[in-house]
């Protein structure tokens, strides 16, 4: 079996449970069925696929649940709810602007934007991109950057005062000033 959970039988792909990975396994194919066996015991069977255009027969419970997600938008919205109503929102704009295409790499863009920002960051930035009716990961995260910017410069960080050990520049320059001048009288032991 081979490592995406899928064995070649006469140029068609066929799915298995990921138990079997790198296991070996026999397939016996019929004109209307593919039976798959390992060790001698039925694991799974699939019913033939014969079609030219139809390459692979992959069962739902054998995709992964990022795979069995995007098979299904309702899956989909819901992961944009945990962040935020703008992003469902955003989420159920380009599944609709797709007409029956759904634009995954879009949709995980915006969705994988919660690994670098928080939601509500992500979530006020879909709000700014719902008015502008541009749907983009790139246009919203512009969005939650320039957000940032602007917090930046209406709240500059505040100064910290000094500390035990921490002592004014210019006794530094002094002491490296002072460097390369003669000390004067030394005493030697």
């Amino acid at each position: 079996m081979r490592i995406d959970g899928h064995v070649r039988f006469d140029g068609k792909y066929y799915s298995l449970s990921e138990d079997y990975i790198n296991k070996p396994v026999t397939v016996i194919g019929t004109m209307s069925q593919v039976a798959i066996y390992h060790a001698g015991k039925l694991v799974e069977t699939h019913e033939r696929a014969t079609d030219r255009a139809r390459s692979k027969s992959t069962k739902r419970h054998h995709l992964k649940p990022w795979e069995q997600v995007c098979n299904n938008p309702d899956g989909l919205h819901s992961l944009g709810a945990k962040i935020g109503p703008s992003v469902e929102a955003i989420i159920r704009r380009v599944i609709l602007d797709g007409e029956g295409f759904i634009n995954y790499r879009r949709i995980w863009g915006i969705l994988s934007l919660d690994k670098k920002y928080s939601h509500h960051e992500i979530n006020s930035a879909c709000d700014e991109a719902l008015e502008s009716e541009i749907y983009s990961s790139k246009f919203i995260e512009e969005f939650i950057i320039h957000a940032q910017e602007e917090r930046r410069e209406s709240n500059p960080s505040p100064t910290r005062p000094a500390g035990k050990f921490q002592r004014d520049i210019t006794e530094y320059t002094q002491i490296l000033l002072n460097l390369n001048k003669p000390l004067g009288d030394t005493y030697e032991h």
